[in-house]
């Protein structure tokens, strides 16, 4: 269904040495945005978010991934949608060689 500005939600906890990135990217057919976060704080929970800023309803299939720099990262409660039209996404890891 058309979700008008579907936003990717999540909660992360950064387990890193200093200054290591977090890029968190959302993707689709033919939109696509991304977000990097700086390792700053570790082992402190924090929340993030990224819009995917849709100046129209969207339709379509989303990819959401998180790519770590350096050390590790725990994720929690990621969601993606538009108010009522929120779901919870389950995680799937999977490691990649550099």
């Amino acid at each position: 269904s058309d979700v008008h500005n579907p936003t990717l939600s999540f909660w992360y906890k950064p387990i890193l040495t200093e200054n290591d990135t977090l890029v968190v990217r959302l993707e689709g057919s033919t939109v696509s945005a991304s977000k990097s976060l700086i390792a700053n704080t570790t082992g402190e929970w924090q929340h993030a978010y990224l819009p995917l800023n849709q100046p129209h309803p969207f339709t379509g299939s989303l990819t959401a991934s998180f790519h770590v720099t350096g050390g590790q990262v725990l994720l929690d409660e990621v969601s993606l949608g538009d108010g009522p039209n929120t779901i919870f996404l389950p995680i799937i890891f999977r490691s990649v060689a550099p």
